[in-house]
């Protein structure tokens, strides 16, 4: 599959647990998250790989490569990044920001461009 988030759905099926540590706590953010910060989150994660699959799909062409839609991506994936300097729930911000340059480099940009 070529979407960055397909490679997360394993976290879609529900195993609740208590969750004790960090890698716990982040992991039942995605299979079960809380309303507010951690829905917007997913859904952004969600958004971003759904959309980058789409607009190959439609144009044969990685998104980084469209000269008009490129760069708006492009500015949601940094919003997105500067985003987890808030709250953020129980997700990680350090893994948050592996997925978001893993969803970037699936888009067609480089680690330097965002």
């Amino acid at each position: 599959m070529r979407g960055y988030f397909s490679q997360l759905n394993g976290l879609e099926n529900p195993k609740m647990t208590t969750a004790t540590t960090w890698q716990e706590r982040h992991e039942q953010a995605f299979i079960s998250p809380q309303p507010g910060f951690e829905q917007a989150f997913k859904h952004l994660v969600q958004f971003l790989d759904q959309y980058d699959r789409a607009h190959t799909t439609r144009f044969d062409s990685a998104i980084a490569n469209d000269y008009v839609l490129g760069d708006a991506y492009k500015d949601i994936l940094k919003a997105a990044r500067t985003l987890l300097n808030g709250e953020h729930g129980r997700f990680d911000a350090g893994t948050m920001d592996s997925i978001f340059l893993g969803i970037a480099t699936t888009a067609g940009f480089s680690e330097d461009e965002l």
